[in-house]
């Protein structure tokens, strides 16, 4: 079997009101696309190949579903012309499909099924059957054997069943509906994107509940959350990916869209939260909030800087361990020279962080020791644990009124226990250090951050030392 998905523009302009970045069928129930439900259903019911047409390209769904291969399907995109009818687009893609039944998704709907279910009586009729409104809107399904495309209905059965069923998405009230129905109850007749390990309850990964913080069932929390303290959730509220509730906050009967703040000591009720919009789905009316304090749009890139942080800290705390015994045997015969120095802690050229600097020192065998096992870092990655400086980042500026200028230069500073230029050997280079740093900047990634620190490691281990 395989599908056609249209995606028909004409029902979709009430979107814009509300979900002015997205494309309308990116638009979310519970957290989920509304066009990954259709690509879903396919999969259950063993369509091979699915053709998405649309009005205007949409990179970002192209984007986002690909070639469909996670969900074993093939998917191909498609173009349609304004208001083109539903006969013609068939005809138009005729060659993809022939020889096969056929599936058509028309319009946007969101399909009620069941994912415990792949034997649907719809596609058992020994006619053409159909689910649709009287704009023709849900679901059609044609046999091989057909031969004409369907026009105005007249040959297709009209399907009376109950396992299937799907409900127009006409308004910011009906999508609201669809979502209350799913996060109370219907949401286990589909695959959700959060962990289910209670009835109820869908967890995503990496969220954060603070103590004291109240979930009251049943609610679907998407994935890098942050619940502060005293915040209550739920119960019937949908969370989505990205989003903070500070403190002493109420959700309940709502729908928070993903990269979402939501200000400390506010009751959301009834409500749908999307960026800086509070939506009233009963009314329709928006209201865009300008304090940042209340309720405002995360850069998802926060929570990345979150999860790279947490990277950094782990790392520290396993060197910190493997360090300390030899940190412990080995100090009290260290006769090495330290300077201690105030380093810029921030581009905003005011705040400082002190800390010694051991200078190299190859006489001796335990001094020499004590900077191949990189022990002389011993203090700064215990600073990096508890988040005074970074594990890898920028080499660390000593706090000068001429280095203001060069902290300025970089397009971010992150002062570090181990850094770019040090391993090249440039750390004594002022002028190539910079060039160093540029580059680190602009390039700055965790994965380039681990290979800083284990090359590091690994050539101090193996590079002579010397004064």
């Amino acid at each position: 079997m395989k599908c056609l998905i249209n995606c028909r523009k004409n029902q979709t302009g009430w979107t814009k009101k509300y979900f002015y970045d997205i494309p309308s069928y990116m638009v979310r129930v519970a957290n989920k696309p509304i066009l990954e439900y259709y690509i879903e259903f396919c999969s259950i019911i063993g369509v091979s190949d699915v053709r998405i047409v649309m009005e205007d390209a949409e990179p970002a769904i192209e984007k986002y579903f690909q070639d469909g291969a996670q969900w074993n399907l093939k998917i191909s995109y498609g173009s349609s012309r304004e208001n083109e009818q539903l006969t013609s687009i068939i005809e138009r893609n005729r060659m993809l499909f022939s020889g096969d039944d056929l599936l058509i998704i028309n319009g946007f709907v969101f399909i009620n099924y069941d994912k415990n279910l792949n034997d649907y009586d719809f596609f058992q009729q020994n006619a053409d059957s159909e689910l649709v409104d009287e704009d023709r809107s849900g679901l059609i399904y044609l046999k091989s054997k057909t031969v004409h495309t369907p026009a105005q209905g007249a040959s297709c059965q009209k399907y009376t069943g109950t396992m299937l069923g799907f409900s127009l998405i006409n308004s910011i009230g009906r999508l609201f509906e669809i979502n209350m129905k799913l996060v109370n109850g219907d949401s286990d007749k589909y695959i959700m994107s959060s962990y289910n390990n209670e009835e109820g309850v869908f967890i995503g990964q990496n969220v954060e509940i603070m103590k004291e913080c109240e979930i009251s069932k049943p609610v679907i929390i998407g994935n890098n959350i942050q619940l502060k303290n005293l915040s209550r959730i739920g119960p019937a509220a949908i969370i989505g990916d990205n989003t903070l509730i500070d403190a002493n906050t109420a959700v309940n009967n709502s729908v928070v869209y993903g990269d979402s703040y939501i200000g400390s000591s506010l009751e959301i009720s009834n409500k749908i939260i999307y960026k800086r919009r509070v939506i009233d789905p009963l009314s329709g009316e928006v209201l865009d909030i300008v304090d940042n304090f209340l309720i405002s749009e995360i850069d998802s890139k926060i929570f990345r800087r979150y999860f790279i942080n947490a990277i950094h800290c782990i790392t520290a705390l396993c060197l910190m361990l493997m360090q300390l015994p030899l940190f412990i045997i080995m100090r009290p015969f260290i006769s090495v020279p330290s300077l201690e120095n105030s380093y810029w802690a921030d581009k905003t050229g005011s705040n400082k962080i002190d800390f010694a600097d051991y200078k190299k020192f190859s006489k001796g065998m335990i001094n020499k020791l004590f900077f191949k096992f990189s022990l002389d870092k011993f203090h700064l990655i215990y600073l990096a644990f508890i988040g005074r400086i970074f594990l890898a980042g920028n080499k660390p500026l000593v706090a000068t009124e001429d280095n203001v200028a060069l902290v300025n230069e970089l397009p971010s500073y992150h002062p570090a226990a181990f850094y770019y230029s040090e391993t090249l050997g440039h750390e004594n280079d002022e002028y190539q250090s910079r060039i160093d740093e540029l580059y680190y900047s602009f390039h700055r990634c965790l994965s380039f951050d681990i290979k800083i620190i284990l090359t590091t490691l690994i050539q101090r281990l193996f590079r002579d030392i010397n004064e």
